[in-house]
């Protein structure tokens, strides 16, 4: 049986045991943190090696799948690239050394990178997420500009392009680190333990801690209705807050449902509808 969140079309083999020569997808998402749709989204755009077919519904990967993970996850959310500049750059990075699996300098700065502690970087690097989240969800993306961001966050202009390549890209690096924003506030306390725990549902939950950023989704969403760069980052936050919710819920199957009650929901406020209970299908 495939793992839950796995796509049928794929036909992974699941969490049946493997041989030491190849990893199930649902090993594969565990050994790098890349949920299982994320990996066959990025299937789909060509951005993972071809796995190993087995059998009919069998597939192994290895471990150039999980260092390709591991580079993709980096220009996603340290260098805030698009899936579509991530596509170009990946062969160069994934380049075969003699042994077959990926080698070279410029991999080993990028998985370098991936492993850096917390330093000074990385905070400044969130700090101007931060600005950028904050901005962008109340403003909108034009009306912001790149010296604002650094105001707020307290650097000079200059050090901006240190951290992203342009306003575009810090955009799309704040819509993709919602997910995992949003896993931080429901399982810091003050909302997975705090309101869940005095009986309210974690759609409730949900809908706080998604309340302040679904601004910014919309905004990512009437930029990708224009055909504006690094569009399907919408699509795969969307997946990725359905993976965050299904942890939460221990595997209960309803994360999709979860999501689009919250998000429905703070649009319609927003919206001037007022409070709307748009609780998940089936419940």
């Amino acid at each position: 049986m495939s793992p839950a969140g796995a796509d049928p079309g794929f036909g992974d083999a699941g969490e049946a045991d493997e041989p030491a020569t190849g990893l199930s997808v649902s090993q594969l998402a565990e050994r790098t943190g890349v949920g299982v749709p994320s990996i066959h989204h990025y299937r789909r755009l060509g951005l993972l090696p071809a796995p190993r077919q087995v059998a009919p519904n069998r597939f192994l990967y290895d471990q150039r799948h999980v260092e390709a993970l591991q580079v993709i996850r980096v220009l996603r959310e340290r260098r805030g690239l698009s899936l579509a500049v991530i596509r170009e750059l990946l062969p160069g990075l994934l380049s075969a050394g003699d042994s077959g699996a990926p080698a070279g300098s410029r991999l080993d700065a990028v998985l370098a990178e991936a492993a850096a502690g917390e330093g000074e970087q990385d905070e400044v690097r969130l700090r101007l997420l931060e600005a950028a989240r904050g901005a962008f969800g109340s403003r909108g993306y034009e009306a912001v500009n790149v010296e604002e961001l650094c105001q707020e966050a307290g650097i000079a202009k200059g050090s901006f392009y240190r951290y992203f390549a342009s306003k575009d890209a810090v955009f799309v690096a704040a819509v993709a680190s919602v997910p995992a924003l949003v896993a931080a506030r429901l399982s810091a306390g003050q909302l997975s333990a705090g309101r869940v725990g005095r009986g309210a549902d974690l759609a409730v939950a949900l809908r706080d801690a998604l309340g302040p950023v679904v601004p910014l989704l919309l905004e990512a969403a009437l930029r990708a209705g224009q055909g504006a760069a690094g569009a399907p980052v919408v699509r795969h936050v969307l997946e990725e807050l359905a993976e965050v919710v299904e942890r939460e819920e221990g595997g209960a199957g309803r994360g999709r449902e979860l999501v689009r009650a919250a998000v429905l929901g703070e649009v319609a406020e927003l919206l001037g509808f007022g409070s709307v209970e748009a609780a998940p299908r089936g419940t």
